[in-house]
């Protein structure tokens, strides 16, 4: 995984927490975290679990990879044109993938 830049994300989620109506309290509740953990995040003095920064991307309705690097128009690209792939083909594209990120941590 590449480098990630705490407060870039911690802006990232604030603003997830913003656009949909919530407090720190409420946006904590959400994902079994306090108003104080979401602080820290906003913050960039940690980041939420492997957990909680999947589900705060899916309650946002953005990638993982856009919550944790921000837009990157070529993975948009990509990922709208996976969309339209049957499932035999996505399950190629997946098993290709994995591969590739097999073959680069060795």
């Amino acid at each position: 995984m590449k480098d990630v830049d705490k407060k870039a994300v911690g802006s990232r989620i604030k603003q997830v927490r913003i656009e949909n109506g919530h407090t720190l309290k409420s946006f904590g509740e959400l994902f079994g975290a306090t108003k104080s953990n979401v602080r820290k995040w906003e913050i960039g003095f940690t980041l939420p679990n492997k957990r909680r920064l999947m589900l705060i991307s899916e309650y946002g309705n953005i990638t993982l990879h856009e919550l944790l690097y921000g837009f990157d128009e070529d993975i948009q690209k990509i990922y709208e044109l996976a969309l339209k792939l049957n499932e035999k083909d996505k399950m190629i594209l997946v098993k290709k993938i994995m591969e590739s990120m097999i073959n680069e941590e060795y």
